[in-house]
């Protein structure tokens, strides 16, 4: 399993701190962009973005969870941050908490097990 970091917050579901290939797209906006994931939770998940985004836009999300298993999602954009607010020195300028809006059960029972494993360290 990829190594990564466990985040326990009030959070309604646990996180795991994992990166994660990540293609999403501002919904009604052009061009798909590809980054990568900070962290990821059944309820949503945090991605690194060279373009601002805003509270409230809506993103179609392609997360690559690895195993050969890849998850379609709609999600909103809860909070951003730029880089040096959160302290993190990455190559990305933004950071972009997501919350699934929409996902199907399938990959949203998945994504759930995924974190799963990896809280346990499998």
């Amino acid at each position: 399993m990829t190594e990564g970091r466990i985040n326990v917050e009030r959070r309604k579901d646990p996180r795991f701190s994992i990166a994660l290939k990540v293609e999403y797209q501002v919904v009604g906006s052009a061009g798909k962009r590809v980054s990568k994931t900070g962290d990821i939770s059944a309820g949503g998940v945090c991605v690194y973005s060279k373009a601002a985004a805003e509270v409230g836009d809506q993103l179609t999300l392609n997360i690559d969870l690895g195993e050969g298993r890849a998850v379609e999602a709609e999600a909103v954009v809860m909070w951003v941050k730029h880089r040096q607010d959160a302290g993190e020195q990455v190559d990305d300028e933004y950071i972009l908490g997501l919350k699934f809006s929409k996902i199907r059960s399938e990959d949203s029972g998945f994504v759930a097990q995924f974190v799963q494993k990896c809280l346990m360290g499998k």
